[in-house]
């Protein structure tokens, strides 16, 4: 935290929103013990993190329209 980060945990990212080609915010549920949408959140900053494992960060990216440019996002997973 010296540097400035915070990690948000049992949230579920629903959309990005970019500004002059870079992401500077995100939005989505605080999601309880049960997987049930309690609250919605809104973050912004200088730089995000996504760490969503191998499946749900490509289905984020995807569903957000972001980075694809070579058709590559969520192919040749083994």
């Amino acid at each position: 935290d010296a540097a400035g980060a915070r990690i948000y945990a049992d949230c579920a990212v629903r959309t990005f929103e970019a500004k002059n080609g870079r992401i500077h915010a995100v939005a989505g549920d605080v999601i309880d013990a049960l997987g049930r949408p309690r609250q919605r959140f809104r973050v912004e900053a200088d730089v995000i993190v996504l760490s969503a494992g191998a499946i749900n960060t490509p289905q984020l990216l995807l569903r957000n329209g972001i980075a694809n440019g070579n058709d590559q996002v969520g192919r040749n997973l083994h």
